[in-house]
């Protein structure tokens, strides 16, 4: 099953759709209720018999929509027999076929195909951060402040409490916000996480098997606290999913591979990751994983040309040696 946030570009997704049909092959769409109207109502007749579409919810990006949009998708897919659920945008792109994909997922072998990692070790596994080695404890630290501190919605905008410090102030304004931030943090009750849950963050995109789905949505539905507590917190998506999984029974099955290929600049710490071009084709032909992210139909359609003919061809994933020149 794979399940679509979407929330812009109606083309892409409808071609996204296109290359996952088949048979056998349930596809759960999430409009983001901030798309507009007539596009939404484009997409319904485009994609009539393809896709099921899921509840919709207003995305906010750091806010907790998210989650929900992804757990009413999980629902939905509760009626489908299916043995593992992608979770992607509508921004991805598949680098394998969809027969690659089933021989790679053996329900056998029972893996969660998921990144994370432990609070108490993102100082040694800082690697998805993207960051070069002496901006290591900058990028820790803004990853362990997700956990401590408080966020508040006002005026439609998040604030966070007592927020996270200028690592290299250089203006008086830079240093005005540190002082008042650090007046903040002595005055302010330090957030306590859950007891006897380990907190996790990683990547918000991840291929899981259906009993994994199942347990998600049970601890969803039974532990209100825990989607309290994240509603407060800043980008609960990558942090909702992952403290539940490592904190269930399957922890044990989970490999540190979510079969994405996603860049990032180097050396800085930045929140989006690269958007891909037809110049990214050679990387993307030799990477090891599933999907691609993120693209955009509108700014280069020449990828995605690429990526189908790469697969059209037959030609085997990772040998991109000659891949540029057979697809020509």
């Amino acid at each position: 099953m794979f399940i679509i946030l979407y929330h812009k570009n109606p083309d892409q997704l409808i071609r996204l759709v296109n290359r996952l049909s088949g048979d056998g092959v349930y596809i759960v769409v999430h409009v983001c209720l901030n798309e507009r109207e007539e596009n939404f109502n484009f997409l319904q007749q485009s994609l009539e018999g393809k896709v099921h579409f899921s509840k919709r919810f207003r995305g906010e990006w750091g806010g907790f929509s998210l989650v929900d949009a992804t757990l009413a998708a999980m629902e939905m897919g509760k009626q489908f027999d299916y043995q593992y659920c992608y979770l992607l945008s509508g921004q991805d792109y598949p680098l394998i076929s969809l027969s690659d994909m089933k021989a790679d997922l053996d329900p056998r072998a029972k893996k969660q195909y998921i990144n994370y990692w432990m609070q108490s070790s993102l100082i040694s596994q800082s690697r998805y951060f993207n960051v070069i080695k002496q901006k290591w404890q900058e990028s820790v630290d803004r990853q362990n402040h997700r956990f401590n501190q408080y966020k508040i919605k006002l005026f439609n905008r998040y604030f966070f409490f007592p927020g996270l410090k200028n690592p290299r102030p250089v203006s008086l304004k830079d240093r005005g916000l540190n002082l008042g931030k650090s007046f903040l943090g002595k005055l302010m009750p330090k957030r306590k996480f859950m007891n006897g849950i380990l907190p996790a963050v990683g990547s918000q995109w991840f291929t899981i098997s259906k009993a994994c789905v199942d347990y998600c949505l049970d601890v969803a539905r039974l532990r209100s606290d825990l989607k309290d507590y994240f509603k407060n917190s800043e980008v609960p998506d990558e942090m909702f999913f992952q403290t539940i999984i490592l904190n269930s029974p399957f922890s044990e099955d989970i490999t540190q591979d979510n079969l994405r290929a996603i860049f990032f600049q180097e050396g800085v710490y930045v929140r989006h990751p690269d958007l891909l071009s037809d110049k990214d084709f050679s990387k993307l032909s030799s990477a090891k994983a599933h999907f691609a992210r993120k693209f955009d139909l509108s700014i280069n359609k020449r990828i995605f040309d690429l990526l189908d003919q790469f697969q059209s061809k037959g030609i085997k994933h990772g040998d991109n040696k000659e891949s540029e020149e057979q697809i020509k």
